[in-house]
């Protein structure tokens, strides 16, 4: 997964797993993720100026991806 252009790279993430936070300035950040497959998913997480801004990407059984807010 490569979220912002590449800012943050996270490699081979089992699943059902989590990796720590890792900090990235506020805006809109792009998302690049690429499955065992070679399935390529793309999104887009905003980071708001205010607030926590941790965020959470879940990528689910039937290919959604939502992110959350912690």
């Amino acid at each position: 997964m490569i979220i912002g252009d590449p800012k943050i790279t996270f490699t081979n993430i089992a699943q059902e797993t989590t990796t720590p936070y890792q900090k990235i300035i506020r805006g809109d950040h792009s998302i690049r993720m690429v499955t065992k497959s070679k399935k390529v998913f793309f999104g887009v997480v905003p980071i708001p100026g205010s607030g926590t801004g941790k965020r959470t990407i879940q990528v689910d059984g039937i290919k959604q991806i939502s992110i959350l807010e912690d």
